[in-house]
């Protein structure tokens, strides 16, 4: 009948509704005012208001659905949570999810596109709704520092201002989070008159409040929140209440009050100043019992007891070497072990381990104590080097290892130290030279080898008188 079904569009916006009526007798394309062809979009929510359709930009917290997508105008995140304020003006979105506007859904303090909570198909997932708070991450998750009221001096009466960036609560704000913090308050602090509190006059309220507001309520120094996080900012542990700029420094193995250093070393030592304090070491004193060897050496290899540094005690005599005069207890004083260089101690035998602290100083198998008995620097053959540091204490050319302390002449005198002990014509049955000789022909020596020949000797008169 030369004319077509067309769909509504009133507003002329380019977006149709599902309404058809016929086009006017000879237009087939539906080009007359207010309708529009099978072609043109549809979901057109105001067909009178051009502003209003699916393709508009929403604008959130007016009222009005702009894009048509039936979803509440305030609640921009798509989590199903909503600023209180809003709570009434949306009863519909409500009971679309059935939830009750005043006891349910109605506590969304970062209700922003900034932060949509959408499952990985792209759905809302109502399970992602924020409760518990995440530190430092600069979204007030739990809604829980919208409101800071100030009483009649501009104090502070309720509220905080470092709930994100206090984990500990000592007032400090974590280092290192200026620009975090200053985007969290300028976005979620509001000052407010406290109720019942007389009129505070030109201190202005508001999210970023005035010079005055910041002096009254933070004294002379705050003019801004810069200069507050200049003032409570530097928390260099912000899980420890006790360790926050301006603690006091106590010997704890801590930085307490921020200052870049945990504790100190007074003394230079090597040792900080509250681990000497635990062991009874002086921390002003850089060799605490004065044998000339410094604590930090004495103080022995690092290693750790409940994350602290623990003192040796190589005789096991109750006393630490740092405050032992003779660490090892040989009977030799720690300053005359330790050689001329203290803070480098001599190791005679070259073990690793520095003479105060080896019972066995020139490492011959003979202890120290026995080599120099009482403390006493015994020189058998004079050579200068006391027997507890020389390998060969009799001078005769075998060593004080292989001579040991068995007495083969019977003269009360142990082999190491008697060079008439024929060590070697005792050995060489055993095919032994520890000096390192090759074993030969050599006469027979010592008691026993007197006694052999005597026999020898009486054996072959007695053959003669046959």
């Amino acid at each position: 009948d030369g004319r077509e079904l067309c769909f509504q569009d009133l507003d002329a916006d380019g977006w149709r509704t599902e309404r058809t009526e016929l086009s006017i007798p000879g237009d087939l394309s539906c080009a007359e005012a207010g309708v529009a062809s099978a072609g043109v979009p549809d979901g057109d929510c105001d067909d009178i208001n051009p502003a209003i359709n699916p393709g508009a930009d929403e604008i959130w917290y007016d009222g009005v659905d702009q894009n048509c997508d039936g979803w509440s105008d305030f609640d921009p995140d798509r989590d199903r949570q909503i600023w209180p304020d809003y709570a009434e003006r949306d009863q519909a979105f409500f009971a679309s999810f059935g939830l009750e506007p005043t006891t349910e859904g109605t506590n969304d303090c970062y209700d922003d596109l900034d932060t949509p909570l959408f499952d990985a198909s792209g759905l809302i997932d109502p399970g992602a709704i924020p409760r518990e708070r995440i530190w430092y991450n600069g979204i007030d998750d739990d809604c829980s520092a919208l409101t800071v009221e100030l009483g009649d001096a501009g104090e502070i009466v309720s509220g905080s201002l470092t709930i994100d960036f206090d984990q500990d609560g000592d007032g400090y704000l974590k280092a290192d989070v200026r620009d975090d913090f200053l985007a969290y308050v300028e976005r979620y602090v509001t000052f407010e008159r406290a109720e019942h509190s007389d009129d505070l006059g030109p201190l202005a309220m508001g999210p970023t409040p005035v010079r005055e507001v910041f002096v009254a309520t933070f004294g002379p120094d705050v003019e801004s929140w810069n200069d507050y996080y200049d003032t409570w900012g530097g928390d260099c542990d912000d899980e420890s209440a006790t360790v926050h700029p301006g603690a006091p420094e106590i010997l704890d193995g801590m930085d307490n009050n921020c200052d870049g250093s945990v504790d100190t070393d007074t003394d230079g030592d090597g040792v900080l100043d509250y681990y000497e304090d635990l062991a009874g070491t002086d921390p002003n004193q850089r060799d605490s019992d004065g044998d000339g060897i410094p604590d930090g050496v004495e103080w022995g290899e690092i290693s750790t007891h409940e994350g602290q540094l623990a003192p040796v005690d190589t005789d096991g005599d109750g006393t630490i070497d740092a405050l032992d005069l003779d660490s090892d207890g040989d009977g030799l004083d720690d300053s005359f072990e330790a050689g001329s260089n203290p803070t480098v101690p001599r190791d005679t035998d070259g073990d690793g381990v520095p003479d105060f602290r080896d019972p066995d100083d020139d490492g011959d198998t003979l202890p120290t104590v026995v080599e120099c008995p009482d403390g006493e620097l015994i020189d058998t053959d004079g050579d200068g080097a006391p027997n507890c540091l020389d390998t060969d204490s009799d001078g005769d050319g075998a060593l004080d290892r292989a001579e040991g302390l068995e007495d083969f002449t019977g003269n009360g005198i142990p082999n190491y130290l008697d060079p008439g002990s024929n060590y070697d014509d005792r050995r060489e049955p055993l095919g032994i030279d520890d000096r390192g000789f090759g074993l030969g022909c050599s006469a027979v020596g010592g008691p026993a080898g007197s006694a052999l020949l005597g026999l020898l000797a009486l054996a072959l008169l007695r053959r003669r008188r046959r």
